[in-house]
């Protein structure tokens, strides 16, 4: 399949439609995301179809890119560890035309490890493929990937399958006890009872079953190559944390958090104090090794002048960097609150 851009994609799906409306179409139809002024999705629908707030990965004069707010601690016990394992991963992505004030969602599926993305328009359109190693490719989707790796390299908890995987093992043994008490399987340890029987088999997810309908999309053919090389595979990322694509660490894995040592408080637009507007801008930015922040942007907007004094005020802070085994500053991709408060 011929790949196309995602921004040209973006472009041509957001380009006609009537000024002040407000809709979308998808793999879902109608009702997938909520919209606040001007039709912006102020809370939209994630990857187990709950609400929750959205995520700018992108955003210019034509097209916002965003996705449900992956960094949460359920979105990590969720899909962290697959993506650990596999390097892949699925989102939906939500794009907003500015003129047209029309959104529309489709699914997105990354392989990191082949560097191939697959795109669901809708069920009517064929699957889109996308080479990530092509020279021009989709803007936001590395973006994304990196956020998702922070996220996963982050989170050190219990997984949700783990625990769906525990709690499904304690109740087929109470059965099995209930009805033969005496039998050896309940007079066992849990130790010896866990070195006898597998985990008890669980039911994929909706999102298990697609990731593996999709899978052979993401696949990279002997003949393609990525970056020049000839393969069908590209290594997974280094044990040491860092994310080759783009030279980012995660946080944890031997790498530390930067710390803040100066910060300058972000000022009011005129708009916003007439308005008596405030509430919390949500930033991304990438601290370097001087713990200089770099690539600063919006990852969730207030409005009203808000987001150009967000980033302004942050573009002033000084970090101490990101430590890699407490010895080698590293750059890393953060998120922080900007808070915006009358008193």
């Amino acid at each position: 399949m011929r790949d196309r851009s995602l921004y040209a994609l973006a472009l041509m799906f957001c380009a006609s439609s009537a000024l002040g409306q407000s809709q979308t179409i998808g793999p879902n139809g109608e009702g997938s995301f909520i919209a606040g002024p001007d039709g912006v999705p102020v809370m939209v629908l994630n990857e187990a179809n709950s609400w929750i707030q959205p995520l700018v990965v992108f955003k210019n004069s034509e097209i916002e890119l965003i996705i449900p707010d992956i960094r949460t601690a359920g979105w990590a016990a969720s899909y962290a560890s697959a993506f650990t394992k596999e390097g892949t991963y699925f989102t939906y992505l939500y794009i907003y035309g500015v003129q047209s004030h029309r959104t529309i969602r489709e699914a997105l599926y990354v392989n990191t490890r082949t560097r191939i993305a697959v795109v669901i328009e809708s069920a009517f359109t064929p699957p889109t493929r996308v080479d990530l190693c092509k020279p021009d490719p989709p803007m936001p989707i590395d973006r994304i990937t990196a956020i998702v790796k922070n996220v996963s390299d982050s989170f050190h908890g219990q997984s949700l399958d783990d625990a769906i995987a525990e709690q499904s093992y304690t109740v087929a043994r109470m059965a099995a006890c209930s009805e033969s008490p005496t039998s050896q399987d309940c007079t066992m340890s849990d130790a010896q009872y866990r070195a006898q029987h597998p985990r008890y088999p669980r039911a994929r997810t909706p999102t298990e079953i697609l990731l593996a309908q999709i899978a052979p999309m993401t696949a990279r053919q002997p003949n393609e190559s990525c970056n020049g090389v000839p393969t069908d595979e590209k290594p997974a990322p280094s044990p040491s944390g860092q994310n080759t694509d783009l030279g980012l660490y995660g946080i944890g894995n031997g790498v530390s958090a930067p710390v803040l040592i100066h910060s300058v408080e972000a000022e009011f637009s005129d708009e916003a104090r007439r308005a008596k507007y405030q509430g919390v801008c949500l930033v991304s930015l990438i601290v370097d090794t001087q713990g200089n922040p770099q690539n600063i942007r919006v990852a969730r907007s207030l409005g009203k002048g808000l987001d150009e004094k967000a980033i302004e005020a942050v573009r002033q802070y000084k970090f101490s960097p990101a430590m890699k085994d407490g010895q080698t500053p590293v750059p890393v991709m953060i998120t922080i609150e900007v808070n915006f408060r009358l008193y």
